[in-house]
């Protein structure tokens, strides 16, 4: 083999690792006139009134939620209920005037700068050094976030983080939009209502991925990087979800103008102003990752009581079921959703707007992770954003650990005939 040869070989080997970025010691940052922009995509305001439960997924190459109009189109997944859409139910932020607008990006880049240079402007927003330390907001780990995010994860979830790149509409599940400060899988306590994961939460996804899903796993990063792109991650979901906030609460269509989202003044006790109400919902959204940060927010994970495995499958699968028979007359009835274990469940629309099914545990992938106690998390305090509903507030400790050996078996033929399962 010649050295030219070789040369070339060893260059086409490499072509990978440089566009995932694995290998590259710099990192091109944006260029300075890239904005994030206004959102202009439709902001779900209730979920399950946007479509009937479906047997079918939304087509390759659709994303239901790219502007408002679409759901008109006969092949549009929502178009059966176009009709019936109101703003109660999707609201368009196209809607509002020009200058709004003009003022929520203003503000928005005051706040969180741009892709170049992002920022939490935490003297503006008022939040502690503390804070702004725990959560590693500083401006040198964004910036090293932003580059490891633009090469490795714009293409899937866009610019600013809408889940919008250009990749997203052919992959199933649809990448995440971080705008609505959602996130699917946590160790973080949903008993009292919905809480942001920890810092931690969010490494093991990116560093493991998700299985099933486009999501690959980073572990050829640098543990550095990962905290930079966790960090910007969270960066990017503060923006967005202030952004979310103030065009869902702060603006009210006007019926005499053709249905134009105008700005409304809810409290005159409180602020006023498109800057001072974002200033506010992006505080609150910096507190609320703050508070997941605490020890007392982790999910209390009661120790596994030993007994005999067929009799805990039993009372798990009954539960499973919603069978009345058994023994504390406690049932999760998992089956109203996970039709025939997830082998026939339908495809419902989520918080994003989105088509996703019930898992089918026959096929043994389960997106939050294999492990007991990932399971016990996603029994417990459910799956936000998807319908998963929190079990931790009425049921058992036991019972939950009776389901997760349950489902856990579920995926193994010989396993579920020796334990005497029979789902057929």
């Amino acid at each position: 083999m010649n050295s030219t040869f070789r040369l070339f070989v060893l260059g086409v080997a490499c072509l990978p690792l440089g566009l995932t970025g694995c290998g590259l010691e710099s990192h091109p940052a944006y260029s300075p006139d890239v904005r994030y922009g206004v959102r202009s995509d439709p902001i779900v305001m209730a979920a399950p009134k946007l479509a009937d439960e479906r047997v079918d997924p939304d087509r390759p190459g659709v994303l239901p939620m790219m502007r408002f109009d679409d759901i008109f189109k006969p092949d549009h997944p929502y178009h059966a209920k176009a009709t019936a859409i109101n703003d109660t139910i999707l609201r368009d932020p196209m809607k509002i005037s020009g200058p709004d607008r003009s003022q929520i990006e203003a503000s928005l880049r005051a706040f969180f700068g741009t892709p170049a240079e992002p920022i939490i402007n935490a003297k503006a927003l008022g939040i502690s050094a503390k804070v702004m330390q725990d959560l590693k907001l500083d401006d040198e780990t964004l910036a090293m976030g932003a580059t490891r995010y633009r090469i490795h994860c714009l293409h899937c979830h866009g610019v600013p983080g809408d889940g919008r790149g250009p990749t997203a509409r052919w992959v199933n599940p649809h990448p995440r939009d971080f705008r609505s400060g959602t996130f699917k899988f946590a160790s973080v306590d949903q008993k009292t209502g919905p809480r942001l994961p920890s810092r931690a939460d969010l490494l093991r996804t990116v560093r493991l991925g998700l299985e099933g899903t486009a999501m690959p796993a980073f572990l050829l990063l640098k543990e550095e990087e990962l905290e930079s792109l966790v960090s910007y991650v969270i960066h990017l979901s503060i923006r967005g979800k202030a952004e979310m906030n103030v065009m869902k609460t702060d603006f009210a269509p006007d019926r005499d103008k053709g249905g134009v989202l105008d700005f409304v003044i809810l409290n005159e006790e409180g602020p006023s102003t498109i800057p001072d109400l974002i200033s506010g919902y992006a505080a609150d959204n910096v507190n609320r990752w703050a508070a997941s940060l605490e020890s007392t927010s982790a999910i209390t994970v009661a120790p596994y009581k030993a007994d005999d495995m067929k009799e805990s499958i039993k009372r798990g699968k009954q539960l499973f079921t919603g069978d009345p028979i058994h023994p504390r007359g406690k049932t999760a009835n998992c089956v109203s959703c996970h039709t025939d274990y997830g082998r026939q469940a339908k495809f419902k629309a989520d918080d994003w707007g989105t088509l996703v099914r019930p898992n089918n545990f026959t096929q043994g992938v389960f997106r939050g992770g294999k492990r007991p106690v990932d399971v016990y998390y996603r029994i417990h305090s459910g799956i936000s954003g998807s319908g998963m509903n929190a079990f931790g507030g009425t049921l058992q400790p036991q019972d939950i650990w009776d389901l997760v050996n349950f489902v856990t078996v579920l995926p193994y033929p010989e396993m579920r005939r020796s334990m005497g399962v029979n789902i057929d």
